[in-house]
């Protein structure tokens, strides 16, 4: 029918070829066109659409010719004859005058710029998109999808340019738009998404590129289910780099082995198809070097370089992929000839091509290479060559010359920040190769360098998931670049070398935490108005109720919803927050503060006279120790053994003989073995190394590290003990000599140290909920702690069926203590799912009657201290760079001054009575730390509790300074003035009466 139809068209267009064209005649002519295109055959129908067009600009109907123009543009932006496209589009657009439809107008634009972009004339297509949308925004909805895809493809070029930053506004710009159409395009949605998780990964913003790259695939699914090609390239390009990146290396095989299956899986084959299979191939020899199965690395490798070879136009950029990949596995193999081989291969096509960023990484590639030669020079010039092809605005010819992030670059910050770590190992390995101290200075540059773009990355990231693996990847970095600043220390005695150590070991711990406690000094600080802070409160409970939701749904519909939802209201809080930082110049100020704290700034303003910091860094190797106390300080090195075995066996040691089971006298006394033995090896370890610097300390603040923060350091032991177990109280503990608490990091102890706004209008605010359910057991003494602390200090209580989480949420902002009697719970797998429960009523848990740690992420509190006297509070998951995701860190996350917390599972009766004691010692005016040093020592005398489980476990965080817990001074005040009153009254009386009289 159609080809029928076709030749009947032919046969009237040559009736009407030769004679002038009349209105009539057009019309039929744009019948035939319509034909021509639903047989794709561009060219037949751009001879008749020129006739048209002829016949227009003879007319002077302008509108009329440029829309004919367009249409024969957008042809040949069908066939890739993109030239011809341009030259057609500039020709309308000389016309931009007499074209009086705008709507044409701004389509001439945007396909110009189409066209200008497969031209790479990257900046030219750029200010014609943004022409376009101009054009748009005056005659069209704000939200327009037309407009929504001229946001997009500058997302487009931008990304080209590996100009990240700028494709993810673009990006974001397009979704924001997009999602607020009432007609949703369920395909540009796909692909809003798509392109923006592919952006978030190339940031290294993984747990945002996940949220997007997820609801991308759920769309997919929907949308292209008879073109399960389009879902397979998800799998296999958008999601097989964001596993790749994140060290998902079984879900990455997963995901390509899918894609695979449904490309291979097509019968009739078209050219994209094979390329398909060759980005499979060749992605499942990455994942396969990452899981060290080299020979099957190698054989997907060639897989992918036979079909990509028959392709040579098409192919050519991805074939260099291949070759740069396949080198990666000969270094491997240590066949350091084949491997140079291939990357050069590689490196003449990108050169060819003037792709920067693949060159950059062919010079990391061989850095690497000449490395394991221990070829020091070589490896650091093929790392300064790799900086060069990034950094775009300056030449950084001499090695000494470090990029920072107000360079112009191509790709993202920590590609960048990566290289520079690999250059400075390069060069510290020649300093040990050669002595030469030059190489030294050089590796310390360039770790300063790292340290730089590293802080740059964490400001730009909004989730602190992405932080968080920010972290851990920098973590072992900072490790070697502490190394660097002491043996430059070492050999110059110069004090920025150690406070460069310092720095470094500061930014490997708690960093994403000190972000979040600037930010609540921010908000807090900034003098913003209560009605914004609200607004901005409700969208981070609303986010952090939906990420619950997430991680504990099973429906994978529920998943997207949320995901949508988070999105929705993850955009919203980011354009406050940007509001905030751009209306209140004091919140960006304190928030985006990168200022690192120096020794100097820690005896000042951190430490009195007789008081210490031990501050502790835990690498691969060796483990560095600062002391520094009021007018010294010190720095150690320490080898490193099993310390996280030792730490098991400790802890082991202490708690396992009270875990419910029935032990003989032998088992107790192995146990007391075990944990004394490890209680001095630990001594040993951590105290010894710099004991005579700690020797006048009556007070230390501990900055673990790692493993460390499990580790109560006043149960190790300064002796070691050889036979009697039974006697506890006689035991040399180290906890014995001084008073010690803890902090998360030396700069994180300043912040809480900060004074909160006093405007708490109350002290105490103490809870003992009741349990009746089988999950939770009931305590015995809970009540009675409460009660007690409440016959010490004005308090309100909130005893039984008060002490709810509605109560607690409710009232917790307005007391300057907050002290919860209860049941808590680590949760290791999803530390955010850790909690504290409040009273139970029925035979299960009820979950809404748990206080969660993302609870706590939303919860503005200015409490000067939090005591959970509950089981487990100061324990999680140990996030590398990190440290422990307990509740604890998460009251500190909420603003809390200071923390009492617990590292096992307390005994409920021996915690009322250490509690309470500790609480007296607060009415002496002792500081925190110390009133839980005397109380500890009580215990230990006394001698029938004596044993560390009842009261090594008690902890304390952040600011130890001493607490007033009487009633508020202006109560005081209150009871003053009511007798002066009194009085006053009586004699202004008898004066009145007096002079009446």
């Amino acid at each position: 029918m159609r080809v029928t139809f076709f030749f009947l068209s032919l046969f009237f267009i040559s009736s009407i070829y030769s004679q002038e064209l009349s209105l009539h005649s057009v019309d039929s002519l744009t019948i035939a066109v319509n034909a021509l295109i639903d047989e794709e055959d561009y060219d037949k129908a751009n001879t008749l659409l020129q006739q048209i067009s002829t016949y227009y600009l003879t007319q002077k109907q302008y509108n009329e010719y440029a829309a004919t123009e367009l249409k024969i543009a957008i042809h040949y932006q069908y066939e890739d004859k993109y030239e011809e496209a341009d030259s057609i589009l500039s020709t309308i657009i000389n016309l931009h005058a007499d074209i009086e439809n705008r709507a044409t107008l701004g389509s001439i634009y945007h396909k110009r710029g189409v066209s200008r972009y497969y031209l790479n004339q990257y900046n030219d297509a750029i200010v014609d998109y943004q022409k376009a949308i101009e054009i748009r925004q005056k005659i069209l909805n704000k939200n327009d999808l037309a407009i929504v895809k001229g946001y997009r493809n500058i997302g487009h070029v931008y990304r080209d340019l590996k100009d990240h930053d700028n494709a993810k506004k673009y990006y974001q710009k397009a979704l924001d738009l997009h999602l607020t159409n009432e007609r949703l395009d369920s395909l540009l949605l796909v692909s809003n998404y798509t392109y923006l998780g592919e952006t978030l990964t190339d940031l290294e913003d993984f747990e945002m590129a996940n949220t997007y790259l997820f609801l991308a695939l759920e769309y997919a699914k929907t949308v292209h289910k008879d073109e399960p090609w389009e879902i397979a390239k998800i799998y296999a390009e958008s999601l097989s780099l964001l596993h790749k990146r994140t060290g998902n290396n079984e879900t990455l095989i997963k995901s390509l082995k899918k894609a695979l299956m449904i490309y291979q899986g097509i019968d009739d084959k078209f050219d994209e198809d094979w390329w398909n299979i060759a980005t499979c191939n060749n992605n499942l020899g990455v994942a396969y070097d990452l899981v060290d199965n080299l020979d099957q690395s190698i054989s997907f490798y060639e897989k992918a370089i036979k079909i990509n070879t028959q392709f040579p136009n098409e192919r050519i950029v991805y074939l260099a992929d291949n070759f740069s990949n396949l080198s990666v596995v000969y270094e491997q193999l240590e066949n350091y000839s084949k491997a140079i081989d291939y990357i050069d291969r590689a490196f003449l096509i990108y050169q060819k091509i003037g792709d920067a960023s693949s060159i950059a990484n062919v010079f990391e590639n061989k850095g690497v290479i000449f490395t394991k030669q221990k070829e020091h020079k070589k490896a650091i010039q093929s790392y300064q060559d790799a900086i060069n092809a990034i950094v775009q605005d300056e030449h950084l010819a001499d090695w000494h010359q470090q990029p920072n992030p107000q360079h112009t670059i191509v790709g993202s910050l920590p590609n960048l920040a990566n290289i520079l770590s690999k250059k400075a190992e390069a060069a510290y390995s020649l300093y040990q190769q050669t002595k030469e101290k030059e190489f030294l200075v050089l590796a310390s540059s360039t770790y300063e360098s790292f340290n730089q773009l590293i802080n740059a990355t964490r400001q730009n990231f909004k989730a602190d998931e992405s932080k968080q693996f920010l972290s851990s990847k920098a973590k072992l970095s900072y490790e070697k670049a502490i190394q660097v600043a002491l043996e430059l220390y070492q050999l110059e005695k110069k004090a920025t070398y150690l406070d460069q150590a310092f720095q470094y070991a500061e930014h490997s711990k708690a960093i994403t935490l000190l972000d979040a406690v600037k930010r609540n000094r921010a908000n807090s600080s900034a003098g913003i108005p209560s009605a914004i802070l609200s607004q901005q409160q409700y969208l981070q409970t609303r986010i952090a109720q939906l990420e619950q939701n997430l991680q504990t749904s099973k429906s994978s519909d529920q998943q997207q919803a949320y995901r949508e939802q988070i999105i929705t209201q993850q955009r919203r809080l980011e354009l406050l927050q940007d509001s905030l930082a751009a209306n209140f110049p004091l919140y960006h100020s304190i928030k985006n503060d990168t200022t690192s704290l120096r020794i100097a700034d820690c005896q000042s303003q951190l430490l009195n006279e007789n008081e210490a910091i031990l501050h502790y860094t835990v690498g691969e190797e060796q483990m560095y120790i600062f002391i520094i106390t009021k007018k010294e300080v010190d720095i150690q090195s320490v080898d490193l053994v099993d310390l996280e075995y030792s730490i098991r066996q400790f802890r082991a040691g202490i708690y396992v003989p009270f875990n419910g089971k029935s032990w003989t006298k032998a088992q107790q006394d192995s146990l007391a073995q075990l944990y004394t033995q490890q209680a001095h090896f630990l001594y040993q370890k951590l105290i010894t190394p710099i004991e005579e610097a700690i020797t006048s300390a009556s007070k230390l603040y501990i900055i673990p590290d790692g493993v460390l923060g499990y580790l109560p350091f006043e149960a190790l032991l300064t002796m070691p003990i050889e036979k009697d177990y039974s006697d506890f109280s006689t035991l040399p503990y180290f906890g014995k000599k001084q008073a010690i608490s803890y902090s998360y990091s030396a700069q994180l102890l300043k912040e809480m140290m900060v004074q909160n706004p006093s405007n708490q209008q109350e002290k105490i605010l103490a809870f003992a909920p009741v349990f009746k359910s089988s999950d939770l057991a009931p305590l015995l003494y809970n009540q009675k702690e409460v009660e007690a602390i409440a016959e010490l200090y004005p308090t309100t209580t909130a005893i039984a069926n008060e002490a709810t989480r509605a109560d607690f949420l409710g009232q917790a902002r307005d007391y300057s203590i907050l002290h919860l009697s209860s049941h808590a719970r680590t949760n290791d797998s999803l530390p955010d799912l850790s909690y504290i429960a409040f009273s139970q009523f029925s035979s299960t848990t009820e979950t809404e009657e748990l206080l969660y740690v993302y609870d706590l992420y939303t919860l503005p509190l200015q409490a000067d201290m939090i005591v959970l006297s509950a089981c487990e509070t100061g324990i999680g998951k140990l996030q590398k760079g990190e440290g422990i995701m307990s509740l604890a860190r998460g009251f500190s996350y909420a603003g809390a001054k200071s923390i009492i917390t617990t590292l096992w599972r307390v005994n409920d009766q021996k915690t009322t009575q250490i509690i309470l004691d500790f609480y007296q010692n607060l009415d002496k005016k002792q500081s925190k730390d110390q009133a839980l040093w005397t109380a500890k020592q009580q215990m230990i005398k006394e001698g029938l509790y004596a044993h560390p489980y009842y009261w090594a476990g008690f902890i304390g965080i952040g600011n130890m300074t001493p607490i007033d817990l009487k009633a508020s001074s202006s109560f005081l005040w209150l009871l003053l003035l009511i007798p002066l009153a009194i009085l006053l009254g009586i004699f202004f009386k008898k004066r009145f009466f007096a002079t009446d009289y």
